[in-house]
């Protein structure tokens, strides 16, 4: 409750506006109820004259008040409720930006996006209906008892009986309700995931034709959502024909009971009507009370789920004592550097490797698959925690680099060539603030891409479609690598950047980084080892562990892994040379490469 009040400490002044106004709203409205009897007691005494018109003029002008009133109050408090779901929903976004590759790893796509549209839904109609409905459910329940009390004592007595039995009845709803609405929630988030995986490979499920099993898995996580909602629904059901029900009895035994007083001169007809308004007053905030309930059970759980991805502490944090070095060189040295994914606790992704890279090398980064590449190369940018002492860039410790040093020091292409729903411009310039047009021309024409974007009808303001859809998988990879060029970087890391590149395309590449960037550092894993046959030093990694290192020519001799992925590498272009000769005369013979 008080982390949910904090909500509304930057508003406090706006918020008591909304309250007052709310109140002011109240007090109009309880007034009309003994203007009314006023009214009627003095027609059955006078059914003319003036006293009649100014009761009547008064009954429009507390009328005309209650509800501008009741406008202002609404419009404070509701406008404070989406105030705060804006800040709330920077704030969410902010911490994603913050938060490490691990955190991604464990936490589905679906169950975020469940938290920045759902949960922030509940949360906003909490903090906007509630205190509105909230404040006029307190001051209508206690003014319109009080005033029913002062009528008759003794009726208010009679028609107060079934609301104690509704409480008790509501306050043992809540726990269940509570616990239905956290499964309701986590179904929720599953469904979103579904529907997040169904719509990025799309194009896979209609290859593939898995249309109906998709239908058909997607039905099913429905099924699990609608059947926890349901459950919740029948709970949320039972509040309302309780509220009902408490209010017609109070009703029936108000008007036989006062019915009876005023045939006996005990009441006035005018304080049974006013009587039976402000009892028609109460069934609101009986019915409130429940509605409110229900409002605050949803935005409780909500808030809590908002609140745990806010309270999620980055893994990848700034060292206290940073070194700001005043130019970055390129070297890097791994000390028996080892990670593991997730908590720690698994197998050894990397297995205590040692090295050393000068500064300004062309270094080649060659194994298997899964043989830590990729990893070692996402670990120079620290989207994951790295131990300390185990990783150095110009003999500095990783870890004591402030980390948009680091990151302002590195192009960085990875495997999955990412692209904005946006113009070939803006994905080439993104983070780039004023680029001047001749570095963007340059570094397409460094990533052979100059003569692809000037045949465009459009050129460089060509919207490419979300994640570049329109573009080939080779072009969506080379504007990745114009990207990490645009940024003039220290160091350039290719990821297996041009897997989907022909194989002169990504010779001219590399001789045109390699001339651009002579001095600076460039890392390239690659499975295509022809790449990196020039390099100043190829680093081979098998199974987390640097198992050979050197130039081409001296590993070639050693007869090592690398000599056999070679011989392997070669075996495989000259057969599939073989088969596409064969296949140009007629025959299609199948490949076997051992």
């Amino acid at each position: 409750m008080r982390a949910i009040l904090a909500l509304y400490r930057p508003y406090r002044t706006l918020l008591l506006l909304g309250l007052v106004a709310g109140l002011c709203s109240s007090a109009f409205g309880l007034t009309i109820p003994w203007i009314l009897k006023e009214a009627i007691d003095r027609l059955q005494e006078q059914p003319a004259g003036s006293t009649l018109l100014f009761l009547a003029g008064a009954l429009l002008l507390f009328t005309l008040l209650q509800g501008g009133f009741r406008f202002l109050a609404r419009r404070t408090i509701v406008g404070i409720s989406r105030q705060i779901e804006y800040d709330l929903r920077n704030r969410l976004y902010r911490q994603w930006l913050d938060l490490d590759g691990g955190f991604y790893d464990r936490v589905p796509s679906g169950d975020l996006m469940a938290r920045a549209t759902q949960d922030m839904s509940a949360l906003r109609s909490l903090l906007g209906a509630g205190p509105l409905h909230l404040s006029a459910t307190v001051i209508l329940g206690i003014s319109a008892v009080a005033l029913m009390a002062r009528l008759n004592p003794w009726l208010t007595l009679y028609a107060l009986t079934p609301f104690p039995v509704l409480l008790w009845a509501l306050s043992m709803l809540r726990h269940r309700m509570e616990t239905g609405l956290h499964r309701a929630q986590a179904r929720y988030q599953e469904l979103c995931g579904q529907v997040q995986e169904a719509v990025a490979g799309m194009r896979v499920i209609k290859t593939y034709t898995l249309g109906k099993a998709m239908v058909a898995a997607f039905s099913d996580k429905g099924e699990q959502y609608l059947a926890e909602e349901m459950r919740v629904v029948r709970l949320e059901g039972i509040y309302y024909p309780l509220t009902g029900l408490a209010g017609g009895i109070g009703v029936v035994l108000a008007l036989g009971i006062g019915g009876q007083q005023v045939a006996s001169g005990q009441m006035t007809l005018g304080e049974l009507v006013a009587f039976n308004a402000y009892l028609a007053m109460l069934m609101w905030p009986t019915i409130a009370a429940a509605w409110i309930l229900s409002l605050w059970q949803r935005g409780k759980v909500a808030f809590d789920r908002i609140t745990e991805t806010l309270a999620e502490e980055p893994a990848v944090r700034e060292h206290p004592q940073p070194i700001r070095p005043s130019t970055i060189h390129g070297g890097i040295e791994a000390k028996n550097l080892t990670f593991r994914y997730g908590d720690g606790s698994g197998p050894s992704a990397l297995s205590r490797l040692s090295f050393s890279i000068p500064d300004g090398a062309f270094v080649g980064f060659v194994g298997p698959s899964g043989g830590g590449k990729s990893t070692f190369l996402g670990l120079l940018t620290r989207l994951r925690k790295i131990p300390e002492g185990q990783l150095f860039l110009d003999g500095i410790d990783l870890t004591r680099l402030p980390v948009s040093v680091l990151r302002q020091s590195i192009g960085y292409v990875p495997q999955e060539a990412f692209l904005l729903s946006d113009t070939l411009r803006n994905n080439v310039a993104l983070g780039l603030e004023d680029p001047e047009e001749a570095s963007i021309h340059h570094a397409l024409f460094l990533a052979c891409l100059e003569d692809e974007v000037r045949a465009l009808p459009n050129g460089l303001e060509t919207v490419v479609g979300e994640r570049g859809i329109t573009l080939s998988g080779g072009q969506r990879q080379r504007v990745t690598i114009a990207r990490a060029v645009a940024r003039d970087p220290r160091i350039l890391i290719l990821d297996d950047a041009l897997s989907s590149v022909d194989a002169e395309t990504e010779k001219l590449i590399l001789d045109r980084l390699r001339t651009h960037f002579a001095g600076r550092t460039i890392l390239v894993s690659t499975h295509r080892l022809t790449s990196i046959e020039r390099a100043d030093l190829i680093l081979v990694l098998d199974r987390g562990r640097l198992v050979e290192h050197g130039p081409h020519g001296e590993l070639l001799n050693r007869g090592g892994l690398y000599s056999h992925l070679w011989d392997r590498y070669h075996r495989r272009e000259e057969l599939e040379s073989v088969h596409g000769a064969q296949l140009t005369a007629g025959k299609g013979p199948e490949l076997k490469i051992p």
